[in-house]
Formats: C-alpha cells, structure tokens, sequence
C-alpha cells in the first residue's frame, strides 16, 4: 500500500492544527508498557512537569518512578509532553506530543514539509508496534479537537497496513 498517496493530505500540509492520534481500547498493563516501550527509544523534550495530587505541587516526569502507574493510581493528573529523538528503523519521526489518559495513549503531531513517504511509514511501523503490545487496540486519528469524528481513511489504511505488517 502507498501509504503517502493515500494519506499524505492528513500530514504534508502545516494549517497549524495538532491532529490527534488515539489508541484506544487498552488495560492499564498494556498502557504501561506501552508507555515504556516509547521512553525506550525516545526521551521527553525539556523538564515535562505534571500536577501531583499527593504532593499538590508540580513534580517532573523524569522524577516519577512508573509515571503511568502513579497517574492510573490518582497520585498524578493526566500528563502530555513532546517526544524527542522518536525513531523507527532509523527514521525519526516529526514532533510527536504523547498524552496519557485513562486506558488511553494520545499523539498529537504538526503537519508540515517534515512528512514525507519515509516518516509516514516509520509512524505506521511504530502505531503496529504499539498494537503488537496491545492486540486489541483501537488506533484512530481525527483533526484536532474532533475526537467524535475519527478519519475513516486513516483507520482503514492503518488496518491495511497492520495486516500486512504481521504477516
């Protein structure tokens, strides 16, 4: 599948949004590991800070031993920074922002010249290795702040792609 023909119109074009990609329809397990997975082959951009409800102060990321864990548990608030240095066979992936939710992983990433064909297929790569984590998965993407309203095209493709990448 040419993913870029079918889909370059959701990455190529910077209009200043930050298009969502959601994988849903995981256990706290599978987020957690796939939390670990990412931090993994990439680090936080910066000092990320997120609110601690046990301590009522801002506390960094880098000091939180399971950051997921602590957030599924109540002791921290949801938590979003920027990934940096994300790559997948040797590509890096654009400005990718990863955010945690209840039983839920959120990407948000900038549209502009830095997709391309190659990048595309190193987030795809990288979306069917969050789904080798969590088989049972749902991975969407809508424009910012349209969660309601997935891209069907981007599910298909991905389910595409997905199929092929575990054969």
């Amino acid at each position: 599948m040419d993913l870029w023909n079918h889909l370059s119109h959701l990455f190529e074009k910077d209009d200043g949004s930050l298009p969502d990609i959601f994988v849903e329809n995981i256990s706290e397990q599978e987020q957690e590991k796939i939390y670990s997975w990412i931090m993994s082959i990439s680090k936080p951009y910066g000092n990320p800070i997120v609110w601690s409800n046990k301590e009522n102060r801002d506390i960094q990321i880098a000091d939180i031993e399971s950051p997921v864990r602590q957030f599924v548990d109540g002791n921290i608030e949801s938590f979003r920074f920027e990934l940096e240095g994300l790559k997948i066979e040797g590509i890096l992936i654009p400005q990718l922002t990863i955010c945690v939710n209840l039983n839920e992983v959120e990407f948000d990433y900038r549209m502009g010249k830095e997709w391309g064909q190659k990048e595309l297929k190193a987030l795809f790569v990288f979306l069917s290795e969050i789904k080798q984590i969590a088989e049972n998965a749902k991975i969407l993407q809508a424009d910012e702040g349209r969660y309601e309203n997935p891209n069907n095209e981007f599910t298909e493709a991905f389910e595409t792609y997905y199929a092929e990448y575990i054969s």
